[in-house]
């Protein structure tokens, strides 16, 4: 037995020495190909270098440090100050640069939808003749929905904050917590009654409208109340907690996920693949559902809608724990995976990790537990969601060489040409997210999405060109909206 033991021990040391060698070489492989990686520097250029870098790195951290002060993620006319005092800029303005070869680009017109933060234009999209006609075509699947953020919001007003027995309170951060309960919650909030609260103030539309402005993400001036991507994940948790509050009851749980099916499926979606954890769904005695349980609900769920909808083609979970999670919490959670899988093949269907990327741990982080999950467990990794270079990216790298089959966001792509093309000869999807992805960035420009070009095609955009790629809907429940 000991033998074994030690074999076994052996074997997995082995695998992830392989790994970490495979990973160097690759890492090594793309450095070659990028520009000026041929030249061979003299000492005193390799000095000069060195220090620049330096510079470099120095400025990448304290930007990371302290979001909305990287002077190259702003606005040049605020920066230029911050930009000329640089030891960076010092550095490049004492450097040869060759002849000027500037090309004039013809400016663009900003009244165009495409060129409008999405909150700003989403009414003028609604009401477009091409979004009538969009929502009514067949959109085949959905592959990137988090659980507890796909319905919208109107039915989670209306709907869910009028079922009996729901407590509000406000805890001592401002965030508001639901909660479903037979009596009054027992801990350090001062819940009470929704019901009693609407019927004490008198004004029900009051209510609602402050509970809809709660769990969205919708603002009028979004680059105020955003001003940085930290503050769009703040509120993303805030949200994703409160409606994870609402939706938790079993009735609840069931009533909501019902309401999913049918709101993709009315717009004309017949698969979705959901990422989240398993949630510790609970009765009004507070008695917690085990989580097999939960997934034969789920998959009980899917059946009876598939019956009523046989066109339909159903449903697949991707458990994705926070990547902000120690290891013992990891190690725990990919063993449920593993379990899960086990008891539920046509359910589970792989694995990811959520989260702000550049605050949260890398794949690297994990990567000895992820290599021995069976290979019936598919990877489908939020990577390279970053405007950062030299951490956070380098999920990519993971991602390739842990074989996912799909990539979230993975906009930092254009960065690593030697992932683009590995991605292209594993046909790895990408999962391209405009919206999504211009609410946080704050770049309102959707004519520069990929998908503004042929996939197959593109060649203003070498982050999918021949590649495999795949456009999804994300939250609407955060953005208030319907579309797909």
């Amino acid at each position: 037995m000991l033998v074994v033991l030690v074999m076994s021990m052996f074997s997995n040391a082995t695998h992830e020495d392989n790994y970490y060698k495979q990973r160097k070489n690759f890492i090594s492989q793309e450095q070659k190909r990028f520009l000026g990686s041929e030249i061979v520097l003299t000492a005193r250029e390799e000095a000069v270098n060195s220090l620049l870098m330096e510079s470099k790195r120095q400025e990448f951290q304290r930007g990371m440090d302290t979001a909305g002060t990287f002077p190259p993620s702003r606005h040049f006319f605020l920066a230029r100050h911050d930009i000329e005092q640089s030891s960076v800029f010092s550095f490049i303005r004492r450097m040869p640069k060759g002849k000027d070869m500037y090309l004039s680009v013809e400016s663009i017109s900003h009244t165009a939808t495409s060129s409008r933060h999405f909150f700003l234009a989403r009414h003028d999209i609604e009401q477009s003749s091409m979004f009538s006609f969009i929502r009514r075509m067949p959109k085949g699947a959905s592959l990137h929905g988090h659980t507890f953020s796909l319905a919208s919001t109107d039915f989670l007003i209306n709907n869910l904050t009028y079922l009996p027995q729901l407590y509000l309170c406000v805890d001592n951060t401002g965030l508001l917590n639901f909660k479903f309960s037979e009596k009054v919650p027992d801990d350090n909030c001062e819940w009470v009654l929704l019901e009693m609260l609407r019927a004490s103030l008198g004004n029900a539309t009051f209510v609602d409208e402050f509970l809809r402005e709660q769990i969205t993400l919708k603002t009028d001036h979004p680059t105020e109340a955003y001003p940085t991507i930290n503050e769009v994940w703040e509120k993303f948790q805030d949200i994703f907690t409160m409606v994870n509050g609402l939706t938790r009851w079993r009735v609840a749980f069931e009533m909501y996920y019902n309401q999913v099916l049918q709101e993709f499926y009315e717009d004309n979606v017949m698969y979705l693949e959901i990422r989240g954890t398993i949630p510790k769904i609970y009765d009004l005695d507070g008695t917690i559902m085990p989580w097999k349980d939960f997934l034969a609900l789920m998959n009980q769920l899917n059946k009876q809608f598939s019956a009523l909808h046989p066109d339909f083609l159903g449903t697949k979970l991707i458990i994705s724990p926070s990547r902000t999670i120690n290891d013992s919490v990891m190690a725990a959670d990919i063993q449920r995976v593993v379990e899960a899988h086990e008891a539920f093949p046509d359910l589970v269907v792989g694995f990811d990790l959520v989260g702000q990327e550049d605050k949260g741990k890398s794949l690297l982080n994990f990567t000895d537990k992820l290599l021995h999950l069976p290979p019936g467990i598919n990877f489908f990794f939020h990577a390279g969601e970053t405007n950062w270079e030299g951490v956070t990216d380098m999920n990519l790298v993971d991602a390739v060489l842990l074989n996912a089959t799909r990539i979230g966001h993975g906009y930092a792509l254009n960065k690593h040409p030697l992932v683009l093309e590995r991605v292209k000869e594993k046909n790895i999807g990408i999962e391209v997210n405009p919206i999504s992805n211009q609410i946080p960035e704050g770049d309102c420009e959707l004519e520069r999405s990929p998908l503004t070009h042929p996939l197959s095609a593109s060649r203003e955009h070498v982050l999918i060109r021949g590649s495999c790629g795949v456009v999804v809907r994300g939250s609407p429940v955060m953005k208030r909206t319907t579309i797909t």
